[in-house]
């Protein structure tokens, strides 16, 4: 969970800052990726901290 939640915080500072993705045409489609694997990371976090 905690590991997530770093990667998370990695991909949210790195699309705010220098969002330059290799392969990506634009710095917006990189900043989108990069928001959504983030969120992604997030909701990973979230379903490893429910109980079973």
């Amino acid at each position: 969970m905690g590991t997530s939640l770093g990667v998370a915080a990695c991909l949210t500072v790195h699309a705010i800052m220098s969002p330059a993705v290799m392969a990506m045409p634009s710095l917006d489609v990189a900043r989108a990726f990069l928001g959504a694997n983030a969120f992604l990371c997030v909701g990973l976090a979230c379903l490893a901290s429910k109980k079973s």
